[in-house]
């Protein structure tokens, strides 16, 4: 008992060293984390699109579609990373112009609690990314100190202030004041005008863009930020920003596309009109009105013709086997039995009934007479007589009909005439 006893009264003895020390370092992070600038972070949720689902798995411009790859993940950080999205968010939020209260020990940025407001037209790249130290002495009046001036410059509040090529103008914020009652306005402030460029790369420093996971197209933005504020409105604007810049880009690429549509509906139409116009002058040259019903009135015209033609054509045949038959046979024509089929107009018809009457006549009177009567005799002169007339008509009704075969033929042959280049124009029309 006594052995374990000594070896725990050194700790006993050095207890309240222990208690000490603790109670001490208590004190002194209380005092740091009183005095320390807290981080504030501030994360969103982005959702990327997806070409399988929506519009835009739309065929209407496939080849100009932005997102084509599956993997697209790590392309889109770097776009959320890239300078010209962090600008084009910067462009809707006022984070150009930050303001400190200065203190003893730590400097805070003030923001949107600051008493009061700052706006600049700044011509004179000089005064970006410095330090401009100001000193509120009341409510009306202040003095502002600029880097490489050795006198302050006095100023009044809603006041404007030319600094070198530069215009200032510090109004109050009464909304801040009657807000926060605890706030001072009489106090030692910084003013910064960051420039673009540094205020990019002061956001990019602070900001981090990760994937939620490598197969699910959803990134995380986050930013740090002294003022919980600035955190909040940078991830909400950057991601808003990249929304609209991607609708952009959609709406570009589809307006690239209808501009296209249009340019080549415009040549087809041009070319369109000028193929009607070329055709109506081709019509015009050729003195075609409607070739196929054209082609199709000459057709039965020429098919009218080959059947006319046909007609004559037989009965040019039978008239001439009954020429050749008649001439064979002119010694003996009483004898003959011709084959008038093809002759058969009434004049000729009533020229053999005579000439039948006659001969019967003449065989009356050939039962009382001889052949060298007188009424025998005029009998024998009118047979000649009508034997004559109708040999003459056989013949001059087979040169008739040889005519009008001729005719035929040419105007066939006249008719076939408009079937030449007739494929030549079906092609150029």
């Amino acid at each position: 008992m006594e052995n374990n006893f000594r070896l725990l009264r050194p700790f006993f003895r050095g207890l309240p060293i222990i208690i000490l020390s603790m109670i001490v370092a208590v004190l002194i992070a209380k005092k740091y984390l009183t005095y320390v600038t807290p981080m504030y972070e501030s994360t969103t949720k982005l959702k990327l699109a997806d070409i399988h689902e929506g519009v835009h798995n739309s065929n209407l411009f496939k080849d100009f579609d932005v997102f084509t790859t599956t993997n697209k993940i790590a392309a889109e950080i770097e776009v959320l990373k890239s300078n010209v999205l962090i600008s084009k968010a910067l462009d809707s939020l006022d984070f150009d112009i930050e303001t400190y209260r200065k203190g003893k020990i730590r400097t805070v940025e003030l923001y949107h609690d600051s008493p009061f407001k700052v706006h600049a037209s700044i011509q004179d790249d000089s005064l970006f990314d410095r330090t401009l130290s100001l000193r509120v002495h009341s409510s009306t009046q202040y003095h502002i100190s600029i880097p490489g001036q050795a006198v302050p410059v006095k100023g009044r509040f809603g006041d404007l202030l030319r600094i070198q090529s530069s215009t200032l103008l510090i109004s109050i914020d009464s909304s801040v004041l009657q807000k926060k009652h605890d706030v001072k306005l009489v106090d030692e402030y910084e003013i910064k005008f960051l420039s673009r460029q540094k205020l990019v790369d002061k956001i990019a420093k602070e900001l981090d863009i990760i994937p939620i996971d490598k197969d699910v197209a959803v990134i995380r933005i986050s930013f740090k930020s002294a003022v919980p504020e600035k955190a909040s409105l940078l991830v909400n604007q950057l991601a808003k920003s990249y929304i609209q810049d991607f609708i952009e880009s959609k709406y570009k690429t589809a307006e690239t596309t209808v501009q296209f549509l249009n340019s080549q509906i415009a040549t087809v139409s041009g070319n369109l009109s000028q193929s009607e116009q070329n055709i109506v002058k081709y019509r015009d040259d050729r003195n075609i009105i409607n070739l196929r019903q054209e082609t199709e009135t000459d057709l039965r015209q020429i098919s009218q013709l080959k059947i006319q033609q046909t007609n004559v054509k037989m009965s040019l045949r039978a008239i001439q086997d009954l020429d050749k038959y008649i001439q064979d046979g002119k010694e003996n024509f009483f004898d003959l039995a011709p084959n008038f089929e093809a002759f058969t107009d009434l004049l000729s018809t009533e020229i053999i009934k005579n000439i039948k009457k006659l001969q019967a006549d003449k065989k009356d009177l050939l039962l009382q007479y001889t052949a060298d009567e007188e009424k025998v005799q005029v009998i024998d002169r009118k047979l000649n007589d009508l034997k004559t007339y109708l040999i003459e008509s056989i013949h001059n009704t087979r040169r008739n009909l040889e005519i009008k075969d001729q005719k035929l033929s040419e105007d066939i042959s006249e008719s076939e005439k408009a079937f030449i280049g007739i494929p030549e124009k079906e092609k150029m029309l």
